[in-house]
């Protein structure tokens, strides 16, 4: 083209403008067919994904609802195996942004929970929704060290997981992904921020799990426990956190006050006023008293009674 304009029998001037022009038109052009091949691609590719995503589902779903399956097959279309022992666990983002595609983001968080589980290899990631997503990742044993993936999780704002217990085989793979159902609902309704991930090997977890399905009753019953101790209110929270870590270490004022980092007297304080504001001894009802104080630790807020809005003397 540009040897053409050279030809032409033109003005100097003449000639360059037209160079001007046809570049300029040029650059145009290859920037719109740019355009058009990368979207042409991103297409086939979120095909070929969605495709992938389809195929590796409807193997999950045979596996989780029994049905006939070839663990060769599965190895080969899901590029997980079936034969190791399994860590289930089911991931989602609650926030302000409800109706975007967080599944990229949940891809990331899939690899870097595996790292944090201390599995081999990459997890198996089965988009739910466009927020949620199951996941299994090859555990590196039976102990699962729960304050490391707790810290992944809250690296990631509005991340919330649910992990069952790791198990071993076809079995241990069904019933790792069943326990983290059963305590999801505590990391959905909790408002404290160490509960945004739930283990169900966790003392109690699958007993708050049961409580947390009924939120007006337990309340109540945390209401009837604890008296003024169920206050939303961080004078409250200090005495109940006081309280249940003393009755956890077996009334022992040695632990308690080196796990709270507290002196020993006022670890004494605290227990006496934990009493006042109950209205009776610790001694009376223990059992429901730790049960109340460990599901106020784990769900907060919901089960709590409103703090009363002081009066603004006008």
């Amino acid at each position: 083209m540009f040897a053409e304009i050279q030809q032409l029998d033109c003005a100097p001037d003449l000639k360059l403008e037209l160079l001007h022009h046809f570049a300029g038109w040029m650059h145009k052009y290859v920037d719109w067919m740019t355009r058009v091949v990368l979207d042409a691609h991103e297409e086939e590719q979120r095909v070929l994904v969605q495709q992938s995503e389809n195929v590796t589902s409807a193997l999950v779903e045979q596996v989780l609802s029994g049905g006939a399956f070839d663990t060769e097959e599965f190895a080969t279309k899901t590029g997980y195996r079936l034969d190791g022992t399994h860590l289930g666990a089911i991931v989602w983002i609650e926030g302000p942004a409800q109706g975007a595609d967080q599944t990229p983001a949940l891809a990331v968080v899939a690899e870097t929970l595996t790292v944090a589980a201390g599995g081999g290899g990459s997890p198996l990631f089965v988009p739910v929704d466009r927020r949620t997503a199951w996941l299994w990742t090859t555990a590196g044993g039976t102990v699962v060290d729960v304050s490391r993936l707790r810290t992944a999780v809250q690296a990631v704002p509005g991340l919330r997981v649910a992990f069952g217990k790791p198990g071993v085989g076809v079995a241990g793979f069904r019933r790792s992904h069943e326990q983290a159902e059963v305590v999801r609902i505590v990391a959905s309704t909790a408002t404290v921020r160490h509960s945004r991930a739930v283990y169900y090997g966790e003392d109690g977890m699958s007993a708050t799990a049961v409580l947390a399905r009924d939120l007006a009753t337990t309340r109540r019953f945390v209401a009837d426990t604890l008296g003024r101790l169920a206050i939303d209110s961080p004078a409250a929270e200090r005495l109940r956190d006081t309280t249940r870590v003393f009755l956890r270490t077996g009334g022992s004022y040695v632990q308690t006050s080196e796990e709270l980092v507290l002196h020993r007297n006022t670890v004494k304080y605290r227990l006496q006023k934990a009493e006042d504001e109950r209205g009776r001894p610790i001694s009376d009802n223990r059992l429901d008293l730790e049960l109340a104080l460990h599901v106020c630790h784990v769900l907060g807020r919901p089960v709590l009674i409103p703090k009363e809005k002081r009066s603004s003397g006008r």
